[in-house]
Formats: structure tokens, sequence, C-alpha cells
């Protein structure tokens, strides 16, 4: 990268600057950055507003939002093979928004993806078994996460097998 992008970069370092976009700003820094040749390894962090830890941004007039993870990966890999699959990220950093590191995932890839690679990950198989016999005896999952140190989102998803679905 030439030192002109390295400096543009560092404008946008998300460790330094976490704003909400004007109008058209967002569209028009993630269109140039889209256009940059992209080092593999080298992560590139959406300097704009945030939901859940992933980079948001407005795609239509009447101000539909869109993750911009997914939004870089239509560009990249086009469409989603199914409505289910996920913008899933090598890097396993939700901010990042570089091409290389988004693909399409089903929710067991990525989910499978993330135990086997991230250490964020909290619940381990045996974790996933043992709430799972909670939710069938009839346990509250509010009860189950405070135990877990997990949200109750989290423990919805396992009940409903929006992740951990690969372990049956």
């Amino acid at each position: 990268m030439s030192d002109e992008i390295d400096g543009q970069l560092e404008l946008f370092n998300p460790e330094t600057l976490r704003r909400r976009a004007r109008k058209g700003e967002a569209r028009a820094w993630l269109a140039a950055h889209l256009r940059r040749e992209h080092d593999p390894d080298r992560c590139i962090d959406w300097p704009f507003g945030t939901s859940r830890g992933y980079g948001q941004i407005v795609i239509d007039e009447d101000g539909t939002r869109e993750y911009v993870h997914r939004a870089v990966c239509r560009w990249a890999h086009g469409e989603p093979p199914t409505e289910r699959h996920q913008a899933a990220h090598a890097c396993h950093r939700p901010i990042c928004v570089n091409p290389l590191h988004v693909r399409w995932r089903t929710p067991a890839e990525n989910t499978a993806e993330n135990v086997e690679h991230c250490d964020a990950v909290k619940l381990t198989t045996t974790d996933v078994v043992r709430i799972r016999a909670a939710l069938e005896a009839g346990e509250l999952q509010a009860v189950i996460a405070e135990r877990y140190g997990i949200s109750q989102p989290t423990v919805s998803n396992i009940a409903t097998g929006e992740t951990w679905g690969w372990l049956r």
C-alpha cells in the first residue's frame, strides 16, 4: 500500500475514531476502499457506526441498513447461495471489511470455524450439550445464560440450532 493510503487508513483508525457518518460518507468510504488492492494479511476496520460489533451502512434512500461485511461479501463473491448463509470473517474480527477476509458460510460452518479458530468463543461442546439438556428440562434461557456467562439470545440461538447446529 502507498504511504497516502496508509495515512488515510490511519486517519480512520477505529481505536481513535468511531463516529456516525455524515450522509453518503460511509458509502463513499466503502466504495473507495473496495476499489483498492487488498492485503490478505491486513484487516480493514470499519470506522463508522456499529451494532453488536459489526459495521453498519445505509444501503438505500429509505434508510434500510445492512451489515457492512455482508455488503462487502456480496460485492466480492456475489449473492449468498441461500438466505441462511452468513458473511463469515476468516480473521474472526466483526469490524473488518477486507473483501479477502469475508466469504459466504452456513451458520453451522461459521460456528464450527469460530469454535476451531476463535479465542473469543466461551462455550465448549460439553457446555452446549448441557445447555440443551437444561432447555429440554424446561429451565429458563435467562437462568442458563447467567450460569454460563453468556447472553440469553446466545442460549436461544443454541436452542434453535442457529448456532452450534452442527453439534447434535
